[in-house]
């Protein structure tokens, strides 16, 4: 019978299963303090993401996309504003519920040098944080120069075709001639990991007879032992 796959094996299987978030364009209220107070526009990207979390094609390349877009120095000084119950941003929560998203909670990711912001809404907090890295990539893509964002789908193509089904896109982007390339799969996520062959060891040498005396000649005859400390045993 076959052996059911390995359990890290059936997790990298589901989520590469999972359905694709939706990227929408929130337009919030101008006279929310928290726009005024941070400088911040009230268009706003938001990734919404569906039970039960990102694609792995995005959930694993969240980090290394921001780090592409913003610089590493920059990426890790993204700021992350949970909001579990919509007590910190009810604006934002509302008009999530009104673009049909469901009634999760919220992570705000702001990007300090640029001004730039996004939303993300997911169930956990792990997920949160990095679907907010997601949603941030997206809202920087749709703010670069054409040959950068050019750049950048052309290296990271799952981005690339979350930014273009939503419009996330500079303003004077046009989509190359001809279907995108589908993007890779990482089949090494996919497979079990492979056991290492066993070792080959040459094989020893042929054991070798000593010549016959040879042995008696390197152990001492009984009775020419030194005797003990009572003298020699009776026969």
């Amino acid at each position: 019978p076959l052996l059911p796959p390995p359990p890290q094996q059936r997790e990298a299987e589901e989520a590469a299963e999972r359905p694709a978030p939706t990227l929408t364009r929130l337009a919030l209220s101008d006279d929310m303090p928290f726009l005024a107070e941070r400088g911040l526009s009230p268009d706003v990207w938001t990734l919404i993401v569906h039970h039960p979390g990102l694609p792995l094609e995005l959930s694993m390349s969240a980090s290394g996309g921001l780090a592409e877009l913003l610089g590493e120095d920059d990426a890790r000084e993204v700021e992350f504003i949970h909001d579990a119950d919509w007590l910190i941003f009810p604006e934002i929560g509302e008009a999530v519920k009104a673009a049909g998203g469901e009634e999760h909670s919220l992570c705000v990711a702001i990007a300090p040098e640029s001004g730039i912001w996004a939303v993300a809404v997911a169930a956990k907090k792990k997920n949160r944080e990095t679907a907010a890295k997601a949603a941030l990539i997206c809202a920087l893509a749709a703010e670069v120069e054409v040959d950068v964002y050019d750049a950048f789908a052309a290296k990271w193509d799952a981005f690339a075709e979350l930014c273009e089904s939503a419009g996330a896109v500079p303003d004077l982007w046009s989509p190359p001639p001809g279907p995108r390339a589908p993007p890779a799969k990482r089949r090494r996520l996919l497979e079990p990991p492979t056991r290492a062959p066993p070792a080959v060891f040459p094989p020893a040498p042929p054991a070798t007879r000593m010549p016959r005396g040879s042995i008696a000649a390197l152990v001492a005859p009984r009775a020419a032992r030194s005797p003990g400390p009572s003298g020699p045993r009776p026969l």
